[in-house]
């Protein structure tokens, strides 16, 4: 296995964001998690298996010191050094299931608590392995701020507050009387100002994540047709469809998202019932802001009846 450590920079490079600082020094050796809940704890055959409600920074088959608290009986509380088994990689979170030895039954227990991990080993190896275990590219499980460093860093999408309706550029010829007003600005001779209207929307991290999806999903293809667009727009406001119990991009029936062409280049995008929610109003904002990927020849809008 490659051995590497994190270059001395990494801690240089966001010295100014406390977010990021906070993220690397969890890592430093000394710093424990924050106690997550417990989805399921029994033992049998002197093993214990522990199943987490989020995914483990930890790889299949990788073992990690971890705390197990406010568990009834208490014998299974203590620290332990325990073994990932499995990774549930089709549940939004990443449950994970790790064993750790107990050789006396605590009998069964009545009270889940909680679980902590320890950091990996010190050094080069301890820092890369849990690099690795982070699925640092599934934007989809993680949260604020690492989120907003992958979306920013690795998929050059940065989290931006939107706009309602899209700003008013202002200033070049045949836009505004030369030295007159706009509103309250005035505006002297080769002078552009964009003038925000409307009101800002606050962008959440579902929001956000289904923006980075937007951008960088390719399974709809490259060629904008009508079924292009109506697919974005229904896995945006709902997200992933699942179909047999099977979870999938790839939305089937978007009969209710409605899409016409009001003239030869301009896109109207109808959302009405269960379509008009905070989703489908982060989306209006977003296209009116041209935060998500759009042909630039055509101009949308969205209306929410």
């Amino acid at each position: 296995m490659l051995t590497t450590t994190l270059p001395s920079y990494a801690y240089q490079q966001y010295n100014d964001d406390p977010n990021i600082v906070a993220w690397f020094a969890a890592y430093n050796g000394t710093t424990i998690s924050p106690a997550l809940p417990i989805a399921s704890i029994s033992w049998a055959g002197g093993l214990v298996t522990v199943t987490t409600v989020t995914q483990v920074g930890v790889d299949l088959g990788q073992s990690f010191t971890v705390l197990i608290s406010a568990v009834y009986p208490t014998g299974y509380n203590g620290q332990w050094l325990a073994t990932v088994t499995n990774i549930d990689k089709t549940t939004i979170g990443y449950p994970t299931t790790f064993t750790y030895e107990l050789t006396v039954d605590p009998t069964p227990a009545t009270a889940l608590g909680t679980w902590q991990q320890y950091p990996l080993q010190a050094g080069a190896q301890g820092y890369l392995d849990e690099a690795n275990a982070l699925f640092l590219p599934d934007y989809l499980v993680q949260t604020e701020p690492l989120l907003d460093w992958i979306g920013n860093s690795l998929y050059g999408q940065p989290r931006t507050d939107l706009q309602s309706t899209p700003p008013l550029t202002s200033g070049p010829y045949n836009t505004i009387i030369i030295n007159g007003n706009a509103g309250t600005t005035l505006f002297p001779l080769n002078t552009i100002k964009r003038i925000n209207q409307g009101t800002s929307v606050i962008v959440t991290d579902q929001a956000y994540k289904r923006i980075i999806q937007w951008n960088n999903y390719k399974g709809d293809g490259f060629q904008f047709t009508v079924r292009w667009l109506k697919r974005r727009v229904q896995r945006f406001i709902f997200g992933a469809a699942i179909y047999s119990d099977v979870t999938t991009p790839n939305w089937d029936q978007t009969y209710q998202v409605s899409v016409t062409f009001t003239d030869t280049y301009e896109v109207k995008i109808t959302l009405s019932g269960v379509y008009n929610n905070q989703l489908a109003t982060i989306l209006q904002a977003a296209i009116s802001s041209a935060v998500v990927l759009l042909p630039f020849q055509y101009t949308f809008t969205v209306d929410l009846t």
